[in-house]
């Protein structure tokens, strides 16, 4: 289950693309949360006067068909090539052979407790979390979330 939900003002900054302090992490946290299709944040979206088809829009793109004028959903966008493109450069990584310090296993330990804003600041920070067998952890569990994702609401 989805924590710190964003706020009234963060979805209005996000929906207004407004510049400021902490858009990137702001923008990240409403993204996540949109995406998990968080009811917490889907009412709180309702309550500001956003429908369900609304939010949808934020999310597909409209195609006009054979211009006839009629606009529909796009399909969801095809990660295959990103994941292709990430695995390429991971697997030029991994190549190197450097040796780990600590398993994946420990490393993710040490984040999962931390707000998902810290998490991202210690990976960022720390150089033991560049760690070529915890991108493959990582870029696995994305994998499988956005596969969970395509199959949600089916």
């Amino acid at each position: 289950m989805l924590k710190d939900h964003p706020t009234v003002e963060d979805f209005e900054g996000f929906l207004r693309s407004a510049p400021g302090p902490g858009v990137a992490a702001r923008n990240a946290r409403v993204l996540r949360h949109l995406l998990a299709s968080c009811s917490s944040c889907r009412h709180q979206l309702n309550a500001m006067g956003w429908s369900e088809r609304r939010l949808e829009r934020l999310f597909r793109f409209p195609v006009d068909r054979e211009g006839q004028g009629i606009m529909e959903a796009a399909a969801p966008y095809d990660y295959s090539r990103a994941f292709a493109v990430t695995e390429e450069a991971l697997s030029a990584f991994c190549a190197e052979g450097r040796p780990a310090e600590r398993s994946p296993d420990e490393l993710l330990a040490e984040l999962t407790p931390l707000p998902q804003e810290e998490q991202a600041r210690w990976v960022m920070t720390y150089v033991r979390f560049a760690n070529p067998r915890l991108v493959q952890k990582l870029v696995a569990r994305a994998r499988a979330s956005t596969r969970a994702l395509r199959g949600f609401g089916r």
